[in-house]
């Protein structure tokens, strides 16, 4: 089980790459750099960072903030956890997290993940799956407009009779303008 512990991690790693690949796309088209606009090489331009260092510091930034959110989990329940998240991760919050765990197999928890997302408007199910073949850990994706991304973590015992439920939800910063 100690395998487990790293792969929330790994899932935050790839929900960090696909956010910073879907920005820095998004902040493409709205302003190109001045190296872009200029017709300079990005590597001629004086005093600007290469795409690599600003994806770097990107994904170090929210690995530290979800582990800021993580370490305040609070308990909570497949009926309750959408109204805990939301009244954790208030305006100007980092985020929220959750956790609870259930005497079932991984597949029950899962399912009432899923159900209480699709009762949301604003929840899209952007991915999930296993992350292991036995079929002991299950993450998932889901995105709230533009206002929040929650990443869901499921962990059953090798039993598979008890499974552990984490969700952590990162608000978005929405830069002054």
């Amino acid at each position: 089980m100690r395998w487990a512990l790293f792969a929330l991690p790994a899932a935050c790693l790839a929900v960090a790459l696909g956010a910073l690949w879907w920005t820095q796309g998004v902040a493409d088209i709205v302003a190109p750099s001045s190296s872009e606009a200029t017709g300079q090489r990005a590597e001629d331009a004086p005093g600007e960072r290469s795409a690599v260092e600003t994806v770097d510091s990107d994904v170090e930034r929210m690995f530290e903030r979800a582990e800021v959110v993580m370490e305040k989990a609070v308990e909570s329940s497949a009926d309750s956890f959408i109204s805990d998240l939301g009244a954790g991760a208030e305006k100007g919050a980092q985020g929220a997290a959750v956790r609870w765990s259930e005497q079932r197999d991984l597949v029950g928890p899962a399912q009432d993940v899923l159900y209480a997302y699709a009762e949301l408007p604003e929840a899209e199910l952007m991915s999930s799956g296993y992350l292991d073949l036995a079929g002991n850990v299950w993450v998932a994706l889901v995105q709230g407009g533009r206002e929040w991304v929650d990443m869901v973590y499921l962990a059953s015992n090798e039993e598979r009779s008890e499974t552990d439920v984490h969700i952590v939800r990162l608000r978005a910063e929405i830069p002054d303008s």
